[in-house]
């Protein structure tokens, strides 16, 4: 199987922290792949969303994407949308997300 690990935030915080801790325990199995994309910023600036679009795209081949979810990270609710809809204009594979902090 193909996961992606969408790892989002500051390097230093908990939530990117976390999607890497999962990304390398997944990388120790050997059914699995990982696809990892990178996006090491707090989204709410007019280039987040072109960013993340880019992100989709590197997670395109995933048959499913993990990512880690808090409203810090990702914004307010219109902008959350907004976020998800551009990471899926690239990436039609399904989204698990881990809640934080909710």
């Amino acid at each position: 199987m193909r996961i992606g690990y969408l790892h989002l935030g500051s390097p230093k915080g908990g939530l990117y922290r976390y999607s890497q801790l999962l990304a390398a325990e997944a990388r120790s199995r050997p059914e699995l792949t990982v696809i990892e994309a990178d996006l090491p910023a707090v989204l709410g600036g007019p280039s987040d969303l072109a960013a993340l679009r880019r992100a989709g795209s590197e997670l395109a081949d995933a048959e499913v994407v993990h990512l880690q979810y808090n409203t810090r990270i990702w914004g307010p609710p219109g902008r959350q949308w907004r976020a998800v809809a551009a990471l899926l204009s690239e990436c039609s594979a399904p989204l698990v997300a881990t809640l934080h902090d909710i």
